[in-house]
């Protein structure tokens, strides 16, 4: 009898059943190799939940539309690697080739295999734009009547006098809350200002080297930012506050 790799396991150590007690003497008297397992493995060793078990509203296949559509689906139309997108640009032979073969409104193609040849002369772009032009004049240029074609239909403009009127989905926070933030702000310009000055005073009077000059100085900064802090919060505030908010509202719509 051949041993495994890694040598004779006991009946115990393996994950299948067994018998007990007589029965277990018995089978390991009657059995030619003893620690041969039943093959029996333990129920608890078995998937929970088992294959199958699972209800089956609660799974639906996914389908990937239009991949996943099987019927009049195939590839080379959703190849986007080879078949991207292009743009459609209208040469000058496009154009020459509508003023001498005109539009679906005014037709001036020829019947037959003529009208065919033409064709083909305008995709292989042998026609210049300026000789069709000094060849049809006028004619080819203007409509039946002889007036030039129309404009496009003409569009009204309607002004919101909201600026948030037009855009109700880009109003994230409320107009309260924007002036607060934006009064806020311009009060934080003016201390950075403040603490500007306050620093260039400071340097100046350290250079010089005078106390009573270095104390005016400090002294003179913080009426300074009194001042700046009162002017802030009344007319000086509003006017940077309202420009502010103009631009703020500006870049959030464009």
């Amino acid at each position: 009898m051949s041993v495994p790799p890694g040598g004779l396991r006991t009946l115990g150590t393996k994950y299948t059943l067994k018998s007990h007690g007589i029965w277990e003497r018995i089978r390991r008297f009657f059995a030619v190799d003893p620690n041969r397992s039943t093959g029996i493995p333990y129920v608890a060793q078995y998937r929970n939940p088992l294959p199958g078990t699972l209800p089956q509203p609660t799974y639906h296949d996914p389908v990937t539309i239009p991949s996943g559509d099987i019927a009049d689906n195939p590839y080379w139309k959703r190849d986007n690697r080879r078949g991207f997108p292009r743009l459609s640009v209208v040469t000058q032979s496009d154009q020459a080739g509508m003023l001498l073969l005109g539009t679906a409104a005014i037709p001036r193609i020829a019947d037959g295999a003529a009208g065919e040849k033409q064709l083909v002369e305008i995709k292989e772009g042998s026609q210049s734009l300026v000789e069709v032009m000094k060849k049809l004049g006028n004619e080819g240029l203007l409509m039946k009547d002889g007036l030039p074609p129309l404009p496009g239909r003409p569009v009204q403009w309607t002004q919101q006098t909201d600026a948030w009127a037009a855009y109700p989905d880009k109003l994230v926070v409320s107009e309260e809350l924007l002036r607060g933030a934006l009064t806020d702000a311009s009060g934080i310009i003016g201390i950075h200002v403040g603490r500007l000055i306050e620093w260039f005073l400071s340097t100046g009077v350290a250079i010089g080297g005078r106390i009573e000059e270095k104390r005016f100085g400090v002294l003179s900064v913080y009426i300074f930012r009194c001042c700046i802090i009162s002017a802030y919060t009344t007319d000086f505030s509003n006017k940077i506050s309202k420009t502010l908010e103009y631009k703020f509202r500006d870049d959030l719509i464009h």
